[in-house]
C-alpha cells in the first residue's frame, strides 16, 4: 500500500471513529423545535425573515438569524428523512469534523499512535456539546480551517487560503461562531505576516458580511458578546465547573492543563501568537463551558510536539488505554442501545399543549423559557409565544432583564404556561389545566 492510500485509509478510519460521540446524543435540546420551524418557515416562505412575528412581546423587532442555512438544512433533512435522518445527518458531520480534525495534526506528524491519542482525547470532550444544533456546524467548518490554516503555515502554498473564503461565507450564514475561526485565523497569520496575507486579512471579515444581514450580523454578534444576563441565566454560557461532566470534565481539566504546558513549547520557539491562541482557547472554555469542544479542535494541532516528546512505553500504553476508553464506552452503550429515535426525555408541556388545540384557544402565552420553541413549532400561528431561545437576536436587554430577574408579566397577556412550582397571582389568574410537568392558566373573568 502507497504512503497516500495509507494515509487515506487511516483518515477514513479516524472519520468513522467519531461516529459513537456524533451518535450517542438523541435527546431533543430546549431550541431543537425552534431550528426545525424557522427552516420550515424559510423553505416553505421562500424568504428568510428580518423581523419578528412570533411572539407577542417583540413583534415588529428586528431579528438576526445568523443560522438560517443550518435550520433549513436540519428541516430540509427532517422533512425528507425524519428525525433518523437528523441523527444520519449529525453523525456525517461527525465523521467530515472527525476526518479534518485528524488530517490538520497529520500536518505535523505521521506518529499515528500519538495522533489517536490526542484525537480520541479531543473527541471526548467535543462530544458534550454535539447535539441537533447549529453549534456542530461550527465544529464542522472550525475543523475545516484549522486545517487550511495549519497546512497553509506547513507548505506556504496559497491556495490552502483562498479556500477560507467560501467557507467563510458558508460558516457567517450557519452559526455566529464564525468569529472564533476569523479571529483565530487572523492572529496566526499575522504570526508570520507578509504582503500576501493582507488580501486574506481583508477578504475573510468581508466574507462574513455576505449574508442576508451584512453589517447587521456583526451588529447582533457584538450585542450578544456584550449581553451582560448571558453568563448569569443561560446555562450553556456559565462557567465550567465539574458537576456539569464529572469525568469528562477531569478530562477537559488533564487536556487544559497538556494544553497549557505545550503552550510554553510555542513561547520558547517564539512563536508568541501560537500561544496567544492556545491561552485565549482555554481561558474561553474554562470561562464559557459551551466553548469546551471548540477549545478542543483548536488545541489538537498544538499538543502534537508535547505528546511526541514522550518516549516511556508505560506511559504511552497509560495514554492510550484512557484515550480508548471513553470511546469503547459509548460504543457498548450505542450497541446496546442503538435506537434511532430522537427523545424529549418528558422535558416538553406536550399534554397541555394538546389541551390548547382540542379546546381551540389562542393567544398570548407567557411561557417558560426553554418550553419556548417547542410551543412556536405546536402552537403557532394559534398563540405567540413571550420569550424563546431566539434570546437577544430579538429581544430588549431590558425586556430579557424584566423577565429573568422579576418575572414580570406583560399586560397583553392572555395565558399563562408555567411549572407547577411557580408562584402566580391567584387573584388575577386561575388554572385551566395541569399535570407534573405544567400548569395552564387563564385570566379570571371580573364579576
Amino acid at each position: 500500500m502507497t504512503d497516500i492510500k495509507k494515509q487515506i485509509v487511516i483518515i477514513f478510519f479516524a472519520g468513522l471513529i467519531s461516529a459513537p460521540f456524533f451518535f450517542y446524543n438523541r435527546w431533543q435540546d430546549v431550541d431543537f423545535w425552534g431550528h426545525l420551524f424557522f427552516g420550515k418557515q424559510i423553505i416553505e416562505t421562500k424568504n428568510i425573515p428580518k423581523t419578528d412575528s412570533y411572539s407577542y412581546t417583540a413583534y415588529g423587532n428586528k431579528w438576526v438569524n445568523h443560522e438560517w442555512l443550518s435550520e433549513t438544512i436540519f428541516y430540509s433533512t427532517y422533512k425528507k428523512f425524519g428525525g433518523k435522518g437528523l441523527i444520519f445527518l449529525k453523525v456525517i458531520l461527525g465523521i467530515i469534523t472527525g476526518g479534518f480534525l485528524f488530517l490538520t495534526m497529520l500536518v505535523y506528524s505521521s506518529n499515528y499512535k500519538m495522533l489517536f491519542i490526542i484525537y480520541l482525547f479531543e473527541l471526548s470532550i467535543i462530544f458534550p456539546g454535539v447535539s441537533f444544533r447549529p453549534q456542530i456546524f461550527t465544529y464542522l467548518y472550525l475543523s475545516i480551517f484549522g486545517f487550511l490554516i495549519h497546512l497553509y503555515k506547513k507548505t506556504g502554498k496559497l491556495p490552502f487560503l483562498i479556500l477560507m473564503f467560501p467557507t467563510m461565507v458558508l460558516w457567517s450564514n450557519s452559526h455566529g461562531g464564525f468569529v472564533v475561526g476569523l479571529a483565530i485565523a487572523l492572529i496566526l497569520l499575522l504570526e508570520k505576516y507578509n504582503r500576501k496575507h493582507l488580501f486574506i486579512i481583508i477578504a475573510l471579515p468581508i466574507a462574513s458580511l455576505i449574508t442576508p444581514y451584512h453589517f447587521n450580523l456583526w451588529n447582533a454578534i457584538f450585542r450578544a458578546l456584550t449581553n451582560p444576563l448571558t453568563s448569569k441565566y443561560i446555562t450553556e454560557w456559565g462557567r465550567f465547573t465539574m458537576s456539569d461532566f464529572p469525568i469528562l470534565g477531569y478530562l477537559f481539566v488533564f487536556i487544559a492543563i497538556i494544553s497549557a504546558v505545550s503552550s510554553l513549547i510555542y513561547l520558547f520557539q517564539k512563536k508568541y501568537l501560537s500561544f496567544l491562541v492556545i491561552l485565549i482557547s482555554i481561558l474561553f472554555a474554562s470561562k464559557y463551558s459551551r466553548h469546551i469542544p471548540v477549545f478542543a479542535i483548536i488545541s489538537a494541532p498544538f499538543l502534537v510536539p508535547f505528546f511526541e516528546s514522550i518516549k516511556k512505553r508505560l506511559t504511552v500504553m497509560i495514554l492510550m488505554i484512557l484515550a480508548f476508553f471513553p470511546f469503547f464506552l459509548l460504543l457498548f452503550v450505542t450497541l446496546k442501545n442503538p435506537s434511532l429515535e430522537i427523545t424529549d426525555n418528558g422535558r416538553f408541556p406536550a399534554n397541555a399543549v394538546n389541551f390548547l388545540k382540542e379546546k381551540k384557544l389562542g393567544g398570548n402565552i407567557f411561557n417558560e423559557f426553554n418550553w419556548s420553541e417547542y410551543l412556536i413549532w405546536q402552537l403557532y400561528p394559534q398563540c405567540k409565544v413571550a420569550i424563546d431561545g431566539r434570546y437577544d437576536t430579538v429581544y430588549l436587554v431590558e425586556f430579557l432583564k424584566n423577565y429573568f430577574e422579576k418575572f414580570e408579566i406583560p399586560e397583553n397577556t392572555d395565558f399563562l404556561l408555567l411549572k407547577p412550582e411557580r408562584k402566580i397571582d391567584e387573584k388575577k389568574w386561575q388554572g385551566i389545566y395541569s399535570d407534573k410537568i405544567s400548569v395552564l392558566y387563564t385570566k379570571k373573568v371580573d364579576e
